[in-house]
């Protein structure tokens, strides 16, 4: 007999008195170094002289990471909640509320701590008594529990292979490892098996096979059924199931994991199917902007599939408008977006693609060949008439059609000036468009056409630093201005006496301002300052940021920043920072 490892690092009112310890301790001892160092010799360097800046302290609840989800290798089905094993862990869908669990950094945490690497997992079964699931990874079975948030690793020899129950007991698991059967308890024991396999009366944990068993008409025409609704255009057969088991209450669902289009709940007797989506469409995020509760994200064209993602604020709720014959976005580098009304405007490295959010086979796309300066757009600005269009080579109005539903028509673009200039960024204040150049910044009227094309000169006396803008922000009234190592905010003509350094930024790729508070997203993290003169704070790359940052959107409690490995949400503090 032997005990399973617990490998689980320490949770609940044992981590809370660790913390407290660590707390009081790290108190203690900035004390002593504050009356050791009491002429101020030890301070933080300050952010003018591109010092350190103090890293933000959030929590597993403050801060969310989310990734993409679309190839669901594995697949259990509880009385309560139905688990999917993905290229990036394992998710929960909570079938009484028809919603996904919001995902726990702590839970994924431990679950990697515990083993359960990218494509290391090889079975999985859901508990039948309580609401978890036993995952099989080499040398281990890991049990989690969702509604504790408890993850368990229970140390077993070789690689299991089948994880199943007993129809008399229920309380323990049956593992084949290495083809040996082993009884694995709740609390962590291993016993070996020694009566015989067959007069246990194992109920194996219902597979795809089973499910083409029990519902054969699925085999054939699985592909066909799976279709998304929204997007009717898609050429069948398109979906491809990777894994699948059946609901242990409901003889008819069976809830099906693809390869490419995540995870689907599928009603046999209907022939009818509905997708659950989660996550975002492309781990590296491109572009993001505001929607109703909620952002939608854009790719760099680097995954399998291509489209935009909505993510509903509180993150239990996901749509995909993915790429198909209606809007073909493989491979095309989202840069930047906007949106307006029913609209998404997508500024990308093929022209700028317009996508009404209600007619999903409607995208327009315009180019040089339509009258864009140039392919390349950096930047785009959208409006209740259409949209004003930043390229490598100068600027263009693109105003909607005139047909009356306004969804295929392909207006005529307006040249707006700025010939052979790169339009990096633009944004609007007040009743005005600015924009950033090589030669700086630039005030124009909103209303397009050829006259007064290149507008006013903004700060002309600052010329030379602000050749180098490399993002602008507005709140509407206040305009963020940030270069390579400063961020300025300024009100109508008033340059402000100072600026802040944003070095600690790295190269910055992207800005927001609100009322409360200013960010600048960066190469090496993300920089927040509150607007009423609160000490900054800082999200760095390989700590609380997976990877380097590309986009920055700011939407009431939280803040979301896209990074080239998914997209980070992180709750903001009451004055608009971070924790």
């Amino acid at each position: 007999m032997q005990r399973g490892m617990m490998t689980r690092r320490p949770t609940g009112r044992v981590a809370r008195a660790a913390v407290t310890v660590l707390a009081l301790a790290s108190r203690a001892a900035f004390t002593v170094l504050a009356l050791a160092y009491s002429a101020g010799a030890v301070a933080c360097a300050s952010t003018s002289a591109g010092g350190a800046v103090p890293a933000a302290s959030l929590s597993a609840r403050d801060q969310l990471t989310i990734r993409q989800h679309t190839y669901v290798y594995a697949v259990a089905a509880s009385s309560r909640t139905v688990f999917a094993l993905t290229q990036n862990g394992v998710i929960t869908y909570d079938r009484v509320f028809s919603r996904w669990h919001t995902p726990d950094a702590r839970i994924a945490d431990d679950l990697q701590f515990a083993g359960l690497e990218s494509g290391m997992a090889v079975t999985m079964a859901a508990d039948p008594i309580e609401d978890a699931v036993w995952i099989g990874v080499p040398g281990a079975v890991i049990l989690y529990r969702v509604a504790a948030s408890q993850v368990q690793r229970i140390t077993v020899a070789g690689v299991p292979e089948v994880i199943t129950f007993a129809r008399g007991n229920a309380s323990d698991a049956y593992v084949r490892a290495s083809g040996r059967w082993v009884r694995v308890s709740r609390a962590g024991f291993v016993l070996p098996v020694t009566e015989s396999v067959a007069d246990l009366g194992l109920r194996p944990s219902p597979r795809l096979e089973d499910v083409y068993r029990q519902h054969p008409s699925l085999r054939g025409q699985l592909a066909f059924v799976l279709r998304d609704a929204s997007a009717p255009s898609r050429a069948l057969p398109t979906v491809r199931a990777l894994s699948g088991t059946l609901s242990p209450d409901r003889p008819s669902e069976a809830w099906i994991g693809t390869a490419g289009d995540g995870l689907w709940l599928v009603d046999a007797n209907f022939l009818s199917a509905t997708p659950l989506s989660y996550g975002v469409l492309d781990d590296d995020i491109g572009a993001l902007t505001r929607g109703f509760d909620g952002v939608w994200s854009a790719g760099q064209g680097t995954a399998p599939r291509s489209g935009l993602t909505f993510i509903q604020s509180d993150a239990d709720m996901f749509v995909w408008r993915p790429s198909g014959p209606g809007m073909p976005l493989d491979g095309v580098r989202v840069l930047a977006m906007d949106m307006q009304a029913q609209d998404v405007w997508m500024a990308t490295d093929r022209g700028v693609w317009r996508m009404p959010m209600n007619n999903q086979s409607g995208a327009v796309q315009w180019g040089a060949v339509h009258g864009l300066p140039d392919d390349l757009v950096l930047a785009v600005v959208a409006r209740m008439d259409g949209a004003w269009v930043g390229t490598r080579r100068g600027l263009a109005f693109v105003p909607l059609g005139d047909t009356a539903d306004h969804v295929s028509a392909r207006g005529e673009v307006h040249r707006a000036g700025f010939d052979g200039q790169s339009v990096r960024a633009m944004t609007v204040v007040d009743t005005q468009l600015v924009l950033a150049t090589g030669t700086g910044l630039h005030a124009r009227s909103l209303r397009p056409g050829n006259a007064n094309t290149t507008g006013q000169m903004l700060f002309a006396e600052h010329g030379r630093a602000l050749r180098m803008v490399s993002a602008l922000a507005s709140d509407g009234r206040n305009l963020l201005v940030v270069t390579d190592s400063m961020a300025y905010v300024t009100r109508g003509n008033a340059w402000p006496a100072a600026g802040t350094d944003v070095r600690a930024a790295g190269a910055v790729v992207a800005a927001a301002l609100d009322e409360r508070s200013v960010w600048v997203a960066g190469s090496r993290g993300v920089i927040a300052l509150t607007r009423d003169g609160g000490a900054p704070r800082v999200l760095r790359v390989g700590r609380e940021l997976p990877a380097e940052a590309t986009a920055l959107v700011l939407d009431g409690a939280f803040a979301w920043v896209g990074t080239r490995q998914g997209l980070v949400r992180v709750r903001r503090a009451r004055d608009g920072g971070l924790p």
